[in-house]
């Protein structure tokens, strides 16, 4: 399964909409919306699709881990 679906399917399964998920990351509904297609928003004259870095993936793990640790009652502390 590719990153991308899983993205899908765990938001789905744990929040629920992409609306709800952006209230609790910060991210936006776009922004969600490409993650879970697996590309970057098409930009520029060519309108590229370049696939999403690895980086920017575990980024946005990191934030969803911190969505369900909350969710599971552990608050984030400094």
């Amino acid at each position: 399964m590719t990153e991308h679906a899983k993205a899908r399917q765990w938001r789905e399964r744990e929040v629920g909409t992409r609306e709800r998920l952006a209230e609790l990351t910060g991210y936006s509904v776009e922004s969600i919306y490409w993650y879970e297609r697996g590309i970057n928003p098409p930009r520029g004259k060519k309108r590229r699709q370049d696939p999403i870095a690895d980086w920017v993936w575990q980024r946005y793990k990191l934030t969803c881990a911190g969505v369900t640790a909350e969710r599971s009652g552990q608050k984030f502390r400094w």
